[in-house]
């Protein structure tokens, strides 16, 4: 692609200016960390005339040019940056942006077009430098942007995998937190199993809690063959639980949670805030139904997670509606005579009646409060 092809592309939906000299100013300044003097940096681009037609595609940028992007005088080269910006734009814009570079890139998608772009753009850069060191400097910064990228992308997938559990052995640490507003965010990070192999490879990734990630230095044979023996549990986890739980839930699941939020009133009373457990030490009567509820976990928790936070976003729910009808629910369940199986069901059998809702999309939302811990308390 060429750079102006990248300037055209860009310029409205990352709003980059006016005219185009302006958007071209901009673009360098997103692919450049921590700029030192600016109006100097922009000199050294070009004059406004001469990026008037780097921007129209009238003159082929030069090793000058980027140079003062990539050589380090004036900052730091960060296509991080365009990737970070490109990942905030909404879903749409980026599948419209994927849909114009197909053509070339059959590949591209919403989830990675701003690897794509970011990838594409630097090697426009390395393409014209004069320098062959900073060449190769230019293109490792891309490779090395290019694989965490791609690990952000592999992160609800691996905590699908992980159950939203660290898989750490030993640790049963939450991947996730809630906040005071009562929206949830990640603490979890992707680690590289193993240093020597394919970081972008999701058989090499793992997600870790913010602890064990932190202590993780990939420098330890016995932990790393602990974490890949852990990765393969997990792998072989998931592909069973796949098989045992139906597919086609998701619309469902979008549509119950939007309902259980709807019918819920906002001073209705806190759930009490316990701990994070594994589902096995919060159902301990019930080997059936653990097998079950980890299965579900396993097959929808990322999603779950997804559409609350879709729903959240679009205003059509807070999450903390929805933990305080799980909680209250289950408090009012708790003290009866019922065994864990049958408190289950009663759960279920009361989303169904409170939303019209299948019982496997149901059982599914009940498996997942279970896991962060609205239903049940732990064995402890």
């Amino acid at each position: 692609m060429k750079f102006s092809d990248t300037v055209k592309l860009l310029g409205k939906p990352l709003a980059l200016g006016k005219t185009q000299a302006a958007r071209v100013k901009r673009l360098a300044d997103i692919l450049t960390e921590d700029v030192d003097h600016a109006d100097e940096f922009h000199a050294a681009l070009g004059g406004d005339t001469v990026l008037t037609k780097y921007a129209s595609g009238s003159r082929p940028i030069g090793s000058d040019f980027a140079s003062a992007i990539v050589g380090g005088e004036y900052g730091t080269y960060y296509p991080d940056g365009l990737i970070d910006k490109i990942g905030q734009l909404p879903d749409q814009v980026r599948r419209a942006l994927a849909d114009q570079v197909r053509s070339s890139v059959p590949f591209a998608s919403a989830d990675n077009i701003g690897d794509v772009l970011a990838s594409q753009l630097t090697e426009t850069l390395v393409a014209v430098l004069d320098d062959p060191v900073l060449k190769d400097a230019t293109a490792q910064t891309q490779r090395e942007s290019s694989q965490k990228a791609i690990r952000q992308r592999a992160l609800p997938l691996l905590l699908q995998q992980a159950g939203s559990l660290c898989p750490m052995p030993g640790c049963s640490q939450t991947l996730f937190a809630i906040d005071d507003a009562g929206g949830q965010k990640v603490t979890g990070a992707v680690a590289i199993i193993d240093p020597q192999g394919d970081s972008g490879d999701l058989r090499n990734l793992i997600v870790l809690c913010s602890n064990c990630g932190e202590k993780f230095t990939g420098t330890n044979p016995a932990i790393i063959a602990d974490l890949s023996g852990a990765k393969r549990q997990l792998e072989e986890r998931q592909e069973a639980n796949a098989r045992l739980i139906p597919t086609g839930l998701e619309s469902q699941i979008r549509r119950v949670v939007a309902a259980v939020a709807a019918v819920q009133p906002d001073d209705q009373p806190s759930a009490e805030n316990w701990n994070a457990y594994e589902v096995r030490r919060k159902i301990t009567t019930a080997r059936m139904l653990v097998t079950k509820v980890e299965g579900y976990v396993a097959v929808y928790f990322n999603y779950i997670e997804s559409a609350t936070k879709d729903l959240n976003q679009e205003g059509n729910l807070k999450f903390e509606r929805i933990r305080r009808a799980f909680g209250t629910q289950y408090e009012s369940l708790a003290d009866s005579d019922q065994t864990q199986e049958q408190i289950f069901d009663s759960m279920v059998e009361w989303l169904i009646s409170l939303t019209a809702g299948e019982r496997t999309t149901c059982e599914a939302l009940v498996s997942y409060f279970i896991q962060i811990c609205e239903v049940f308390r732990a064995d402890t």
